[in-house]
């Protein structure tokens, strides 16, 4: 069955949208008053005065107007104001273009998928492609100047050198986010041939502003991500690697001393009140290049992993020379003592809510932010980094071989093709009956049952052993530098929510709510990259055996693997018990106050914790199963409660393996693996109920491997009273024919590994009937 290693083939829109923030689905949806609407709308229609300083500061007044504020902006895009920024791209005044890049910037940041798909709807691909050459030619004569002054040479088309680096960071920002928003748009982002543009920031990243350089790295990021076009692209231009691995070499220090000082002010223009001094100002400015350094570290840490091949690897031990010593500094955010910072600090904003239009619009250009303002800005910076760091831990933690290798995914479509009807043929053979005629004749179907189960293979020796485990790759991480690095330990202390960690209801709304976008997502990053760590270390576990009743029956190799196991679950990996135990206190926090929170919008990522929380308690059941972690009767209930909740297959899925990996632990009580056992059959079962009580076949493929472990071996110490006595076994006998059927109908071409799977599941039904038949 799947490892529910999380991979990389995920929907772009759920993935990471917003590069600063997520969208604002949890702020109150309140409506701009009359009077604030008479005010307001004006600011529209000087995006087309004559006069290109009207235009320039309404570019400027939307910016800001929008800022955390969606009913301003819902008020603003109900009047077109998406068409009309995207128009001012194409100004001929390089203030106004670099006013309208900017608000165009913060929409797509505070607006979410939806709107960025409305941007690429009213043209700013086609006026992102028409500045591309303009920013380049500007920025190559710039560092051409800067290096040798003799050879500038003027240009007519040149970007103004006062506007060119905020322009260039927020087209960077919205090229990022249009790759996050669909898979069309990322193919026209494929066709676009960016690979050129961005790497070129990279090769001359001593000449460029360090943010400048960021977000070409974070638009790098996200296109490599799963984008074999842009992958290939990539890999055909050895200067641009070559860049990339000596970016990675490089330490934070010496990326900022090559980079130019002093760093040009971002888009918005907005500068710290000047009540420090100046060794202040220069202490601050020197920690913010030191920590867009780090993210520039590990993004091209990102980049790098997402385009190796996976049989050449671009650099020598990528991840334990340069990922982990790298990202695990990081990890040390108490994320508690961060929110209370912020909470004390958001107090002390300006209330802006008591400003006229006027003085909101104006406030943007009056280059003056509050120290409060300062501080959260360096927050959320800070925390956006450590949730790019945990997404590309995530990866580097993920150990287990891959069931399908990249390279071979095109192969297997081409075999799929080739051998389309011999599969359905040997599945047909003998069967002189129509598969969905005998539904209703219980007789009918009985015999087509004991038809099938004669005609099914016999199990092999091969087939008792229930558990070979997953394969390590041969570059993963090693057990010991896992265990003794403690990282399990500092993922799980990062995915504990805070008090301001969940989107409150509409009618409390956040205290801040970009910073609870993010202390969420933080949460979600860090469980994820914890459930593939634990997988890879559930990899190095001995193999998956039941406990057996007769000591005569253990094999003394297998129960020496076993012991050294647990000396190291009691050593090293100790922490694993109080582990299991939070996950649970998780699991309550993200359905408080009741289950019905999971289904509030704004909620959205309550539900995405629960569902990578599966994952976890999978991969902890496969580490536990020589025994040893605190498992309640309660706990294996709530896991089993949890099938209903959680909505993705792939989630009712682990869900099911994990319970299966519960139910044969070494000490395990014959009362837990019955409610285990009642569970998995009732969920094979269903496939004979009625329409609406039928279980998808995800779930019904993980519920009858987890069977053949679980009670593969009829000498173990729950077999009779559990296996035998429940009957499990003529349940199972009358669910052949049906299986058979359902798999045949699976779509081979929209669904080849179900398919595949159900196959392979249906086949081992038959055998594993015929066998425990031939034991009773």
């Amino acid at each position: 069955m799947g490892k529910a290693q999380l991979q990389k083939k995920v929907d772009r829109q759920k993935r990471r949208h917003n590069p600063v923030r997520v969208p604002d689905a949890h702020l109150a949806r309140g409506q701009v008053t009359l009077k604030g609407q008479e005010a307001m709308l004006p600011i529209l229609k000087k995006l087309s005065d004559t006069d290109e300083n009207e235009r320039a500061w309404a570019c400027a007044a939307v910016t800001n107007l929008i800022s955390n504020d969606p009913a301003t902006r819902r008020l603003f895009q109900g009047k077109n104001v998406v068409g009309l920024l995207v128009e001012r791209l194409g100004d001929g005044s390089d203030g106004v273009v670099m006013e309208a890049s900017g608000a165009l910037r913060n929409l797509a940041i505070d607006a979410g998928a939806e709107v960025v798909g409305e941007m690429y709807n009213k043209g700013l691909m086609g006026a992102v492609k028409g500045l591309v050459p303009r920013i380049t030619s500007t920025i190559q004569k710039l560092v051409a100047a800067s290096e040798t002054p003799a050879t500038a040479t003027p240009s007519t088309t040149a970007i103004s050198p006062q506007v060119i680096f905020p322009l260039t960071e927020n087209i960077l920002t919205l090229i990022w986010c249009l790759a996050e928003t669909s898979d069309k748009i990322l193919n026209a982002l494929n066709a676009a041939n960016l690979v050129p543009f961005l790497t070129a920031f990279v090769v001359r990243r001593e000449s460029l502003p360090l943010p400048v350089v960021a977000a070409a790295c974070q638009c790098l990021y996200a296109l490599s991500l799963d984008n074999k076009p842009f992958k290939t692209a990539m890999l055909s231009d050895p200067t641009a690697t070559a860049a990339l691995i000596s970016t990675l070499a490089t330490s934070e220090e010496d990326l900022v001393n090559a980079a130019p000082v002093p760093e040009p002010e971002s888009s918005n223009g907005k500068k710290a009140m000047q009540t420090d001094t100046a060794e202040d100002k220069a202490a601050r400015k020197r920690e913010e290049f030191i920590s867009r350094a780090v993210l520039i570290k590990v993004l091209a840490a990102g980049i790098i992993r997402n385009i190796t091949p996976a049989r050449r690897p671009l650099v020598d031990n990528l991840d334990s020379a340069y990922i982990m010593p790298l990202i695990q500094p990081l990890l040390d955010v108490d994320l508690q003592r961060v929110a209370q910072e912020i909470l004390e600090t958001v107090p002390l904003l300006p209330d802006v809510s008591k400003m006229s239009a006027a003085a909101l619009a104006k406030r943007d250009r009056s280059d003056h932010r509050s120290s409060a303002e300062v501080k959260l800005d360096s927050i959320e910076k800070r925390l956006s980094t450590l949730m790019v760091a945990l997404e590309v831990l995530t990866e580097s933690c993920a150990g287990l071989i891959d069931d399908v290798p990249e390279e071979q995914e095109g192969e297997l479509l081409q075999d799929d093709d080739s051998d389309a009807g011999s599969i359905d043929e040997d599945m047909d053979q003998g069967d002189d009956d129509d598969d969905d005629g005998d539904d209703d004749d219980e007789d009918g179907d009985m015999t087509m049952d004991e038809r099938l189960i004669a005609q099914g293979r016999d199990q092999t020796d091969a087939d008792k052993v229930t558990d070979l485990g997953p394969q390590v790759k041969p570059t993963a991480t090693p057990l010991e530098a896992l265990a003794s690095s403690g990282l399990h330990l500092r993922l799980m202390a990062l995915a504990r929510a805070t008090p301001l960690s969940f989107p409150p209801d509409a009618a409390t709304p956040s205290p801040h709510p970009p910073s609870t976008a993010v202390l969420s997502a933080i949460h979600l990053r860090a469980l994820e990259a914890l459930n593939n760590l634990l997988l890879t270390m559930a990899g190095y576990a001995p193999p998956g055996t039941p406990p057996l009743s007769s000591s005569a029956d253990v094999d003394p190799r297998q129960q020496s693997r076993m012991a050294e196991w647990r000396h190291l679950l009691d050593g090293s990996l100790g922490g694993l018990r109080q582990i299991w135990m939070d996950t649970f206190a998780i699991a309550r926090e993200v359905v408080q106050p009741d289950v019905s929170v999971l289904d509030a919008k704004g909620q959205e990522v309550r539900m995405e914790i629960l569902e990578i929380l599966a994952g976890v308690w999978l991969g902890l059941a496969k580490i536990g199963g020589t025994g040893g972690l605190p498992i309640s009767d309660d706990q294996i209930q709530g896991i089993i409660q949890a099938y209903t909740v959680v909505r993705t297959d792939s989630a009712k899925a682990r869900v099911i393996t994990a319970v299966g990996a519960l139910a044969m632990r070494q000490d395990v009580t014959v009362e837990q693996n019955q409610a285990c056992g009642s569970f998995l059959v009732s969920i094979v079962a269903s496939i004979t109920a009625g329409p609406g009580k039928q279980v998808g076949m995800d779930s019904v493929v993980a519920g009858l491997n987890a069977i053949f472990d679980v009670y593969g071996d009829e000498r173990s110490s729950y077999d009779q009273p559990v296996f035998v006595q429940g009957g499990y076994l003529q349940t199972l006998a009358g669910l052949v024919h049906r299986m058979r059927s359902l798999t045949k109908g699976i779509d081979k071409r929209k669904s080849p590994e179900l398919r595949e799977s159900a196959e392979e599941a249906y086949e081992n039904l038959a055998a594993f009937i015929k066998y425990r038949r031939s034991v009773a």
